[in-house]
């Protein structure tokens, strides 16, 4: 017999907190970007809320999802990274906007994804998903 577990729910997310994050920090990195100077030092990757958001949820970890946003999320601060003094190429700001799209998408897609699991599957206790459960 497969037992249904509650172990898989992306509803309990806080996607908006990671949305405001990444557009907090977006805002900055663009001013960082432009060759604005920052009062404060703009956060690198292994300080940044949004991985530690991503890292805090393991049993996402490996969802096409999460991949994603961990890819376009790190590709991000690299863009960052790769800025010299003075304001950055307009290929680089071109990369920039791209790649945060990519993360907004991301964080998008994975909220969505939740909702649409919950009202429609549950995780079996195998690692599967199943529309219709036979109680017993």
């Amino acid at each position: 017999m497969t037992r249904i577990k509650s172990g898989l729910d992306l509803a309990e997310v806080d996607f908006d907190r990671a949305v405001q994050a990444h557009i907090q920090w977006r805002v900055r990195a663009r001013a960082l970007l432009r060759g604005q100077e920052l009062a404060v030092p703009l956060e690198g990757i292994d300080e940044c809320f949004l991985t530690r958001w991503i890292d805090s949820r393991p049993d996402l970890a490996n969802r096409p999802q999460c991949v994603s946003l961990k890819r376009a999320h790190e590709a991000l601060h690299k863009i960052v990274a790769k800025k010299d003094s003075g304001p950055a190429t307009t290929d680089l700001l071109q990369d920039f906007e791209i790649q945060s799209r990519a993360v907004m998408t991301a964080i998008e897609t994975m909220r969505q994804t939740g909702l649409d699991m919950r009202d429609k599957y549950k995780e079996t206790s195998q690692g599967g998903l199943a529309v219709n459960v036979v109680e017993c």
